[in-house]
Formats: structure tokens, C-alpha cells, sequence
């Protein structure tokens, strides 16, 4: 599968542009030391109603959560990626690594695209460089999760202590809910009110 196009957060126009090349505004977004951290509604995907990703530069990781639509039965709590992440002043630039983790909260992970990976090296989509970035970032990331149990909220915690906690969670019956995300930097972010249940879409 040829590599995707990446994604690119602009922090002064408070903008994401997404891997195939459409640019949406952003209703949430933090900086810090350790990243920065970004969400926003998805408007007419099958799948999800909202996106928050982290994006960590130091151990090289984009964690995502999605709240799903109530009818969906393939959810997941965490979607990471193991990308290549270039800062360059307001710009944040993510480029595809191809290796990605599910990770079902403190039950067990799976790997996703390793053969993309192969086949991205032998057609020289991925330098030799950045495909060794990528494997380092997933053996980085496969030895913390089994070391924490196999925990998004863990991994936030330890790489991204400075930046917004989750507004997604699950409720009842594995359903999905967004508390409204707040504007803040540092650790304000990480208070927030209980979730409310959001109907179906």
C-alpha cells in the first residue's frame, strides 16, 4: 500500500490538515514540553464522531481515541501510530511509519501494517532512516505497554503529563461519551466534568 500523505497541525491558525489533504479547524489544541494535543468533531464518518490525538515527539507516538457511533461493534480504546513527527515553528508535520497498535485498555494490544512496512521499504516509499525510526518508536511502545498493563491512560500519564487528559470515555454497555473539551494549557487541562451519554448518530 503506497504511504499516506501525513498530516500537518498548524498551532497559529488552530488547523489539522489530514492525510488526504482536507483541512478542518481544530476545537481543541494544547502545547507543551512533552507535545501537543489536538481534537475535533468528525462530521459524516461512518465510524467515529470525534477525534483526540497526542502527538509525542520524544518517544515518537500518535496516540489516538475515537468515540464511536453506538452502532459500531469493531470499537477500539487506543489507535497509536508509530509515525514520523517534524516541528518546524508553528507547523507540526507527521509522515507515516506504517506500524500502528489497537490496544484494548488494560486487556492486550495488536499490531497492525508490519507487512505495509516491508512492502513500503522495498518499493523506497520509507527511507531506511525513518523505517528505523519507526521500529525503535514500536519496540519503545510494545515494552511499555507491557509493562503498564496495556494502558492508554498509563501511557498518557507517563509521556504526556502536561497535556489534556482524554474527553472521551466509555460508558455504559462499551458506549462512547465527550465531555466538552477545555481550552487549556499545562495541567488545567487535566480537570474535567463527569461525561454525559451523547444520543446516536
Amino acid at each position: 500500500m503506497p504511504r499516506n500523505g501525513g498530516s500537518i497541525v498548524d498551532t497559529r491558525a488552530r488547523t489539522v490538515r489530514d492525510r488526504n489533504g482536507i483541512t478542518y479547524p481544530l476545537e481543541a489544541l494544547a502545547v507543551s514540553e512533552h507535545g501537543l494535543y489536538h481534537a475535533r468533531p468528525l462530521d459524516k464518518n461512518e465510524y467515529f464522531y470525534y477525534h483526540e490525538r497526542w502527538v509525542l515527539p520524544g518517544p515518537g507516538w500518535l496516540i489516538n481515541r475515537f468515540a464511536f457511533h453506538d452502532h459500531r461493534t469493531d470499537k477500539i480504546d487506543w489507535y497509536i501510530e508509530t509515525d514520523l513527527i517534524e516541528i518546524d515553528g508553528d507547523r507540526w508535520r507527521v509522515q507515516d511509519g506504517y506500524l500502528d497498535i489497537l490496544v484494548d485498555e488494560g486487556v492486550r494490544y495488536q499490531v497492525e501494517d508490519a507487512d505495509e512496512l516491508a512492502e513500503g521499504m522495498a518499493a523506497g516509499d520509507i527511507s531506511i532512516d525513518h523505517a528505523m525510526a519507526a521500529l525503535n518508536a514500536f519496540d519503545r511502545l510494545c515494552r511499555t505497554l507491557r509493562d503498564n498493563g496495556c494502558s492508554g491512560f498509563a501511557l498518557l500519564s507517563q509521556y504526556a503529563p502536561d497535556l489534556p487528559a482524554p474527553t472521551i470515555t466509555r460508558v455504559e454497555d462499551g458506549l462512547f461519551a465527550v465531555t466538552p473539551p477545555r481550552e487549556a494549557h499545562g495541567t488545567e487541562g487535566r480537570e474535567r466534568p463527569a461525561p454525559a451519554r451523547l444520543p446516536s448518530a
